[in-house]
């Protein structure tokens, strides 16, 4: 079955679609609860997107956008139509679209699905940086998560691995780096 995609600003009548496709493809730990995450749709920097056929969700793209940084925060494909290249031409699409680097966490590569994803973004010409730190917990009663971090087009130098993580920080779990 061929599909044609095109990323779309996310409707706020999809949000309860959008939260099952993120609770399906995320655990916990990775997500906040519905309340928060629907939130973050008031927030100037946030920027939430969606892929449909046929008015069902396929896939989706949370970003928060910075001056000279985008960070991906959530991708996700519906389960049913992933290993079939739809993710990689998404996720290319996106990046073919923007002139500035592009940041996201990754699990550290210790399991067998940490590393396939990983190499799915170094696919896409991700890089996998050397800095990790720990990410604070999105909702109360999971884990603060270590988290390695990949960019694109090129790996990061300290100095401005810092000043992102600075930057996520404050803005995305709104505290101090």
């Amino acid at each position: 079955m061929n599909y044609i995609y095109q990323w779309e600003k996310a409707e706020t009548e999809d949000f309860s679609k959008i939260y099952e496709l993120m609770t399906e493809a995320f655990p916990p730990s990775e997500i906040r609860n519905e309340e928060g995450q629907r939130n973050l749709l008031s927030r100037s920097a946030y920027q939430l997107y969606t892929v449909k056929q046929d008015n069902e969700i396929h896939g989706l793209l949370g970003v928060w956008e910075f001056d000279t940084f985008i960070f991906i925060e959530h991708f996700a494909v519906d389960a049913s139509l992933r290993g079939n290249g739809i993710g990689g031409m998404l996720l290319n699409d996106f990046l073919n679209h923007t002139d500035k680097t592009v940041f996201l966490e990754v699990e550290e590569p210790g399991t067998d699905l940490a590393r396939r994803r990983i190499g799915f973004y170094e696919r896409a010409g991700f890089c996998l940086n050397d800095f990790d730190y720990i990410q604070p917990d999105l909702q109360q009663g999971q884990s603060s998560l270590l988290l390695k971090n990949m960019t694109y087009p090129m790996k990061l130098s300290k100095e401005d691995f810092e000043r992102m993580k600075q930057q996520i920080f404050e803005t995305v779990y709104q505290i101090k780096a």
